[in-house]
């Protein structure tokens, strides 16, 4: 949690106290599992540099590869190239993994000031905190942009419907869901971002089973829809800044930016930017939620 901490200066003693206890809960973040349709690796067709051959991290002459999940131990990896070779650019194509990790590794390239390129895919973690984190970036034409759960968002449809869950579940959804709201404040990012995605994709079902492997070890979900994209103009309403480069502008362009093997039932539409409040009830309002998958 070091880079966390960074952003957290200032803040009451007992909210520290939770971002040092979080460390705890890392290996069963709910971003990491998701019962989303598989990805399939994206690939850059970049003239400058390779593309992602591989999971994992690498360089290439100046410039960093981050691609694929993003777990634990990605920052450490991240920061210990930077630190040994001369980069001049970090490049992203990812389909999200740890929460916390991501939120680490987003406050690495703020941090370094390196300028970031997304490109392939960009969807869960990666759009949640890095994207919409990272200032000194941009998306390259094509790239697959999406946005699901959160914890914050996953706390509200159980705050909001009376959902029973293991205690240490729960207690792991409030301790992340404070965490993401803390680093959404540090980087001027509004909340309603955390939960209006999973608000639009209508969530069928939702499963919190005991196991002893982790707290969230045996979540499970289902939505009528997958994922959400919004539109350009909503997301950067929400981020507070202009996205460089490129967003889908039409149906047909978010189409194509879809990954092979991928079923087209991804909303790209306008978000609802109500009150967080409202979109808290709206999440959990579903009376047809099972609480098994």
């Amino acid at each position: 949690m070091k880079t966390i901490l960074r952003f957290a200066g200032g803040l009451p003693a007992h909210v520290c106290a939770l971002l040092l206890l979080s460390a705890c809960y890392q290996a069963g973040s709910p971003d990491a599992e998701s019962a989303a349709p598989p990805l399939k690796q994206a690939i850059s067709e970049s003239p400058t540099s390779p593309p992602c051959a591989s999971e994992g991290i690498s360089s290439y002459e100046d410039v960093l590869f981050i691609c694929g999940s993003i777990l634990d131990g990605t920052e450490n990896a991240v920061r210990t190239q930077l630190a040994a070779n001369d980069i001049s650019e970090v490049r992203i194509s990812s389909s999200g993994g740890d929460a916390l990790e991501s939120m680490e590794l987003a406050s690495l390239l703020i941090e370094s000031r390196q300028q970031v390129t997304f490109f392939g895919i960009c969807v869960s973690g990666c759009a949640h905190f890095i994207l919409a984190s990272v200032r000194n970036s941009r998306v390259e034409e094509g790239t697959f942009i999406a946005f699901h759960h959160t914890a914050t968002a996953l706390l509200a449809v159980v705050q909001r419907s009376d959902m029973a869950i293991p205690a240490d579940a729960l207690a792991h959804l409030k301790l992340q869901s404070e965490i993401e709201l803390i680093f959404y404040e540090a980087y001027g990012i509004d909340p309603k971002l955390l939960i209006a995605p999973l608000a639009e994709m209508e969530l069928s079902c939702l499963d919190f089973g005991q196991e002893s492997t982790g707290p969230l070890a045996s979540f499970r979900m289902r939505s009528v829809l997958a994922f959400f994209t919004p539109y350009r103009e909503d997301f950067e309403a929400l981020i507070q800044r202009d996205v460089k480069g490129w967003w889908p502008d039409n149906l047909f362009e978010f189409g194509r930016s879809l990954p092979d093997n991928y079923e087209e039932a991804y909303p790209w539409e306008r978000i609802n930017l109500g009150d967080i409040e409202d979109l808290s009830d709206q999440i959990g309002r579903w009376d047809r939620i099972a609480d098994h998958c």
